[in-house]
């Protein structure tokens, strides 16, 4: 499938013009990981946000400081994006990503996305108000987590 056609259905890039979807995919990469790969680990440096173009991905976080033990918290499919903390702030990576299948993702570099954003604020705007709801959707999910954990 062509980068802007994932880019189409995406939830990063959802709502953008052909056009400005063209400017993004120009800046993409794709690259594979198979079964169980680490994508990248929690406390990582990164550089990069993740579409997944094909297959699942985990999202795993580890349950304190002081341990190796990690819990799944979400599974990303087609279409869904990650490595949307590191790309807003810089921080270290906030969790592990693990492939669940064999996995296809688009790559997006931090610097060339901005470019791009700096270029055109109204992509800009968009991209950015479609991480707020990536964000929020997410926050609400962990906040479920979290009753849940403390209610029983």
């Amino acid at each position: 499938m062509e980068i802007v056609e994932v880019l189409k259905k995406a939830d990063l890039t959802q709502d953008l013009a052909l056009e400005d979807l063209k400017k993004v995919a120009a800046i993409c990469s794709r690259v594979s990981y198979p079964k169980d790969g680490v994508i990248f680990e929690e406390d990582s440096v990164g550089h990069q946000l993740y579409v997944v173009e094909k297959g699942r991905v985990r999202i795993k976080i580890r349950l304190g400081a002081d341990t190796d033990r990690q819990e799944v918290i979400h599974t990303l499919r087609s279409y869904e994006t990650f490595g949307e903390l590191s790309f807003i702030d810089g921080s270290p990576r906030s969790a592990t990503i693990e492939a669940v299948d064999d996995v296809s993702l688009l790559v997006i570099e931090d610097k060339g996305l901005y470019q791009i954003l700096d270029k055109n604020p109204s992509v800009g705007y968009i991209i950015m108000k479609n991480l707020v709801g990536i964000e929020a959707a997410r926050l609400r999910n962990t906040n479920m987590l979290f009753r849940s954990s403390i209610i029983w």
